[in-house]
């Protein structure tokens, strides 16, 4: 097929998002041997700005989105989040191209009344990082396909193996902002807590925020991760920080998510129930290395099987075009 894929690239940046959701579901589209036109819908916003303001451009990208349209004729256009794209937009490309198939995807939390809801009914298929009752709610909004999907990894982007180093620079890291009080409470208090651990914290400031190929090469040198997001109760939903690190080699701490043993079990990824619970495990683990390297490795090789960005996007065509599944995903059962 040929895809317009709306999407945040980040042309400007130069590299610094290298490893985004974006980037890699469009790897994954393109190694399953379709064309792939991206279209980052901010950037063209921003350039279509004087003052280089996404909003002050969203009438013009949302013209030159449509003009794409013309020029590629695709037989999907997949919007990422695509907040800045119109409904009208969206109404009006229905209009004019009635055989052309249109979905979306989604990896934040569900939880607040997300931008898109509008847009749903002239969607063939919607997919989220979550499930549960929120996404059984915007089943009612659309007659299209309501699926969860998993954040996904890629062969060629996630490299590194942290489990086969000799010696990591750091003994546990949590990466992402202090946004949210639960969160921010979580992470500081377990770094009071841990003492003798090489515990690294980054991206609450300038100064500790790691992007471009230092993101993935402090997860290729980091022996465990914590993965807590700021909403931990919505079934399956985690932000991309888990595959992040389970693809590059890291040993996972996780919150027991909803659900989320079906997509790593517990011989994959250490789950915990609150932080002294995590504290006991983290130690344990710095002492017990040969066990953490073999779960790291078995997260790992469960990411990159069940997860890359091939079979992800396989599923996601399969479910767009809804002629069955060529495989039972382990998460179908939410689709």
């Amino acid at each position: 097929m040929r895809i317009l894929h709306v999407s945040s690239q980040f042309w400007f940046r130069f590299g610094e998002r290298l490893y985004n959701q974006d980037r890699k579901i469009s790897s994954g589209l393109t190694k399953l041997g379709h064309f792939v036109y991206d279209f980052s819908y901010r950037d063209v916003a921003s350039y279509h700005s004087f003052f280089r303001k996404k909003k002050r451009g969203k009438y013009r990208m949302n013209r030159s989105l449509l003009q794409a349209i013309e020029r590629v004729e695709p037989h999907l256009l997949l919007l990422g989040h695509s907040e800045l794209v119109e409904e009208d937009t969206i109404s009006e490309i229905r209009r004019m191209y009635p055989r052309m198939q249109i979905a979306m995807w989604y990896v934040d939390a569900l939880y607040k009344a997300p931008q898109f809801e509008a847009k749903l009914q002239y969607f063939d298929a919607f997919f989220a990082t979550g499930a549960g009752p929120e996404l059984e709610r915007l089943e009612s909004l659309t007659n299209g396909r309501v699926c969860f999907f998993p954040n996904v990894c890629d062969q060629s982007i996630d490299t590194f193996s942290a489990y086969s180093n000799e010696r990591n620079q750091y003994d546990l890291i949590f990466a992402g902002s202090d946004a949210g009080a639960e969160r921010r409470e979580f992470v500081h208090g377990l770094r009071n807590r841990l003492e003798g651990v090489e515990f690294g914290i980054f991206g609450n400031s300038k100064e500790t925020k790691k992007q471009s190929i230092d993101y993935l090469k402090l997860l290729g040198h980091s022996s465990m991760g914590l993965n807590f997001s700021r909403h931990n109760d919505q079934p399956l939903y985690t932000s991309d920080r888990q595959i992040q690190l389970a693809a590059n080699g890291v040993m996972v701490f996780c919150p027991n998510i909803p659900g989320f043993r079906g997509l790593f079990s517990e011989e994959e990824q250490v789950y915990f129930d609150g932080i002294e619970d995590l504290v006991e495990k983290v130690y344990f683990y710095l002492r017990n290395e040969k066990e953490r390297c073999r779960i790291a490795r078995q997260g790992q090789i469960r990411a990159h099987e069940s997860y890359n960005s091939t079979r992800v996007c396989r599923f996601m065509i399969e479910a767009i075009e809804n002629r069955g599944f060529s495989e039972d995903y382990e998460w179908l059962s939410y689709c």
